[in-house]
């Protein structure tokens, strides 16, 4: 046998043992991923009057109602981590229902059992928007997330420390969409671990930098935020844009986003270590004197590109 003959049929058995492989995981993967969703519902069935939400479904379907309220139990946190209203909610149930030939009884009363519980669901609908998250940008693999979720409803966690960080990384790395193309490097990451925790997370870091032969082309953006949850507060000790980012209105479309968080979360956003030119400016457009290196960015501090007094 040639050589080059050989070689095609190694290179064929390698490509079909890794076919296979991807498929073995990939199997791996899903089995996984139904285990993670079936832990949030059962831990959402714990939160509320499962008993009450079973026997609504038992009028009509007496034989499989627990198998009926599991399933639709999931299929609302589902919905509701979509965004969905109760009501669209309830509409889409139903909807599927009369597929398998069921008849909802009275789907206002479905509608006020969902709306009367959001609320007791808060963390397992938080919880699955993150891992759906985590999973459709290959945050972690999907056995490290799993492990991530069977320690969460382990522990009495504290749903902020997890929520508020994630939902800070991806509105940045949303916001940094239409830069990277353009950059050379760009890291955006937790520390002291990038990784899922049921522990949450302490810090965020963005690094960025787009290189040139041309100096005046070339720009960095580095951003560290510190969360301390027990305060409800952020703190950012760094926030520099320099070369070519310099002059744009990033800086302060960054402070903007990190303000709409913390308005929306019930956190304070702090300034802190800012040298004396920085500190000056943001004094100038609103900012809460704290001291001479700590301003509080608040909804009156002007955070607009173009500022008449800088």
């Amino acid at each position: 046998m040639q050589t080059t003959e050989l070689k095609s049929i190694i290179a064929k058995y390698k490509q079909l043992a890794d076919a296979a492989q991807n498929q073995v995981t990939s199997d791996q993967d899903d089995f996984l991923e139904e285990e993670i969703y079936q832990m949030i519902t059962n831990s959402a069935k714990t939160n509320f009057d499962y008993g009450a939400f079973m026997d609504y479904f038992s009028t009509f379907d007496k034989k499989n109602k627990a198998f009926m309220a599991d399933k639709m139990l999931w299929l609302v946190i589902k919905n509701l981590a979509a965004g969905d209203s109760p009501q669209m909610v309830a509409s889409k149930i139903q909807n599927e229902l009369l597929l398998t030939g069921f008849v909802m009884p009275d789907i206002g009363v479905f509608e006020k059992i969902i709306t009367d519980n959001i609320a007791n669901w808060r963390e397992e609908i938080g919880v699955l928007q993150i891992i759906t998250d985590m999973i459709r940008v290959n945050f972690a693999p999907v056995d490290q997330i799993y492990l991530f979720v069977s320690e969460l409803f382990e522990i009495d966690y504290e749903p902020e420390r997890i929520v508020i960080p994630w939902l800070l990384r991806k509105s940045l790395d949303k916001f940094m969409d239409e830069f990277k193309d353009e950059l050379n490097s760009y890291e955006l990451f937790f520390t002291p671990y990038d990784e899922p925790s049921p522990q949450g997370w302490d810090e965020l870091h963005l690094k960025c930098e787009k290189q040139n032969d041309d100096w005046s082309k070339q720009g960095t953006i580095i951003l560290t935020v510190i969360f301390k949850h027990s305060e409800r507060e952020i703190l950012i000790p760094t926030l520099l844009v320099n070369g070519v980012y310099q002059f744009t209105e990033i800086r302060m479309n960054i402070i903007s986003l990190l303000l709409k968080l913390c308005l929306s979360s019930g956190y304070q956003l702090f300034f802190v270590q800012l040298g004396e030119a920085f500190h000056e400016k943001l004094i100038k457009r609103g900012a809460t004197y704290i001291d001479f290196e700590t301003v509080e960015i608040t909804e009156d501090t002007n955070l607009e590109a173009t500022f008449k007094d800088e």
